[in-house]
C-alpha cells in the first residue's frame, strides 16, 4: 500500500514523531570533491579569519570572519563594510588615474591554492548572536568563496517513496564589483557518492527579479532516488559583504531546517543544526585562489598591472603594482596612491581617527579611533621607502579638524623596455582601540603597530611577505 504523501517542510518533523526505525546519515565517507579546474578562477572579496575583540554592532561578514577585502574595478580596496576603509590604494601615473573599468574576464588568477590550514571557511553553524536563526536557536551559513558546500551522504537504499527534501533558506547571492562573468549562484543539489552532479534542485535567480521573496520554506520531491546512496549539497559562489545598509552589495547564505524523510521517516542527520556545529554534515576541501593580477592598462605611456593576494588567517593584504616602459627612452613618472581610512575625520562632523607614522620608521602609518561608539578598527598602511606623504591628523580626541585622506607619492625612473614594481600592504585587524577604557590620542594600535613592524623589517627575509609574486615581480621592486 503507497502511503500518503505529508508535504511541507514539516512533513519530516511528523513523521519523526509518529515512525520508529529511522534511517541514518553523515556516517559514509566524505563524497570525493570535484577536481580543481585547469582554468584557474577565483573571486575577488575575501574573507579575513581572525578574532574580533571590538563590540561592533554590525556582524560580521561571515562567522569568525570580522573583515573582508573587496576589489573594487580599479584594482583598489573598496568599501567591504561599514567598519573598513572607504577606500584604498587608489592609483594614479603623472595624475592619470587607474580607471574602474576592469572585466572580470581580464583578471588572472595564480597559485599558491589556500586551504582550510589558511583560514578559508567553507561553511559554519552560528547562533542568534551572528544572525537570526531561521528555526531554533542554531542555523548553517554557507562561506563567500569561489567553491563553498555543505554535504551530507544520505542512504536511501531502503527507502520507498514518498521521499521528501525540505529545507528553509535566506540568501542574497553577490559577486562584489566584478559582476560580469563572476556569476555567482546559491543551489540545492544531488551528487552521486563519487561527487558527480545528478540534479539541481533549486538554484537561485539572479539577477533577482523585482518580487523575488528572500526568505523561503522549500519542499521538493526526490521519489526517483529511492534505493541509492545521495549527496545533498548546498552550494554557494559569492561573497559576504556586510553592509547592513545595502547602499552597496550584501551576500550571505543561511540554511536551516533542512529534513529528507521517506515512507518510514527521518533520514537525515541534524538538519535543524541544533548540535551547535556540523554534526552529520561535510565540506568540500576547498582550494581557493586570492592572488590576482588585472588586465594591462597604459597610463603616462607605461603599461600598468595591478596585483592583490592575501591569505585569510593573516593581517594583511598586498598590492603589487609593476609599471612596463615598452619605449627605448626612459621615464620618469610620479605615481600616488590615495587611501581614505573610513574615520570620518571631518567627513561628517564628529570623526576622532587619528593617524600617525608606526613607530621607529617613516614607512608606515597606524590608524584607530580613539572613542568608543565609533565603531572602527583600527588600521595599517605599509609602503615602504622613498615616499612623499600627506595626511592631516586631527589635533585632539573627539575633533574633526582632520581629514582621514592619506596620500602616498612615489617618483621612479622606469628604464628603456624596462619594469619597475611598487609593493604596498594594507593592515586590518579585530580591534577598536577607542574602546579601550581610558582611550586617548597617545592611545596607541598596538597590534597594527606591530604587524606594520613585521612587514617593514620582514620584506625579502621571510619569504611570506613575496609569497605569490612572480621573479619579475620581486626583482622589479623599488620601495622595499
Amino acid at each position: 500500500m503507497k502511503a500518503t504523501r505529508i508535504t511541507g517542510c514539516f512533513a519530516a518533523l511528523i513523521l519523526a514523531l509518529t515512525v520508529t526505525g529511522c534511517g541514518g546519515g553523515g556516517s559514509s565517507p566524505e563524497p570525493t570533491p570535484e577536481p580543481t579546474p585547469t582554468s584557474l578562477k577565483g573571486g575577488t572579496t575575501f574573507n579575513q579569519t581572525l578574532t574580533a575583540v571590538d563590540q561592533l554592532s554590525i556582524p560580521h561578514p561571515f562567522p569568525g570572519q570580522p573583515n573582508i577585502w573587496d576589489l573594487d574595478l580599479d584594482f583598489s580596496l573598496g568599501d567591504g563594510g561599514d567598519d573598513q576603509f572607504d577606500g584604498g590604494l587608489q592609483l594614479a601615473v603623472n595624475g592619470n588615474p587607474f580607471l574602474a573599468d576592469q572585466t572580470y574576464d581580464e583578471l588572472t588568477f595564480s597559485e599558491p591554492y589556500l586551504s582550510a590550514a589558511d583560514g578559508v571557511k567553507v561553511a559554519a553553524v552560528a547562533d542568534g548572536s551572528y544572525g537570526t536563526p531561521l528555526q531554533g536557536v542554531w542555523s548553517a551559513w554557507l562561506g563567500g568563496i569561489y567553491d563553498a558546500r555543505l554535504q551530507q551522504i544520505v542512504d536511501l537504499t531502503g527507502s520507498g517513496a514518498p521521499i521528501d527534501l525540505c529545507w528553509s533558506d535566506d540568501v542574497r547571492i553577490d559577486p562584489g564589483y566584478f559582476a560580469q562573468g563572476n556569476d555567482p549562484y546559491y543551489r540545492v543539489v544531488i551528487r552521486d557518492i563519487s561527487g558527480t552532479l545528478l540534479e539541481i534542485i533549486y538554484a537561485e535567480p539572479y539577477p533577482y527579479p523585482a518580487s523575488f521573496i528572500r526568505e523561503t520554506n522549500h519542499t521538493v520531491p526526490i521519489d526517483q532516488y529511492a534505493g541509492q546512496e545521495i549527496v545533498l549539497s548546498f552550494e554557494q559562489r559569492g561573497s559576504n559583504l556586510d553592509d547592513l545598509s545595502q547602499t552597496i552589495a550584501v551576500g550571505y547564505a543561511q540554511i536551516d531546517e533542512v529534513s529528507i524523510s521517506d515512507n518510514l521517516g527521518e533520514v537525515l542527520v541534524n538538519g535543524g543544526f541544533e548540535s551547535g556545529d556540523l554534526t552529520g554534515w561535510t565540506t568540500n576541501t576547498p582550494q581557493e585562489l586570492q592572488n590576482i593580477t588585472s588586465g594591462s592598462r597604459t597610463l603616462a605611456n607605461l603599461r600598468v598591472t595591478r596585483s592583490f593576494f592575501t591569505v585569510p588567517n593573516r593581517l594583511w593584504g598586498r598590492w603589487v603594482d609593476v609599471f612596463e616602459n615598452p619605449t627605448v627612452n626612459p621615464a620618469t613618472v610620479t605615481v600616488t596612491y590615495n587611501t581614505n581610512l573610513g574615520h570620518d575625520n571631518g567627513d561628517d562632523g564628529f570623526g576622532t581617527g587619528m593617524i600617525d607614522y608606526t613607530p621607529g620608521t617613516k614607512r608606515a602609518l597606524s590608524s584607530w579611533d580613539n572613542l568608543a561608539g565609533d565603531r572602527d578598527r583600527d588600521l595599517g598602511l605599509v609602503f615602504g621607502s622613498g615616499a612623499s606623504v600627506l595626511f592631516d591628523d586631527p589635533s585632539a580626541v573627539d575633533l574633526a579638524d582632520g581629514n582621514d585622506l592619506i596620500t602616498v607619492t612615489f617618483n621612479i625612473t622606469v628604464p628603456a623596455l624596462g619594469r619597475k614594481s611598487l609593493v604596498n600592504f594594507v593592515v586590518m585587524n579585530g580591534i577598536d582601540t577607542g574602546e579601550i577604557p581610558g582611550a586617548s590620542a597617545s592611545t596607541r594600535p598596538g597590534e597594527i603597530d606591530a604587524e606594520n613592524i613585521l612587514i617593514f623589517e620582514g620584506y625579502g627575509i621571510d619569504p611570506q611577505y613575496q609569497e605569490g609574486m612572480t621573479r619579475e615581480q620581486i626583482e622589479s621592486v623599488v620601495n622595499f
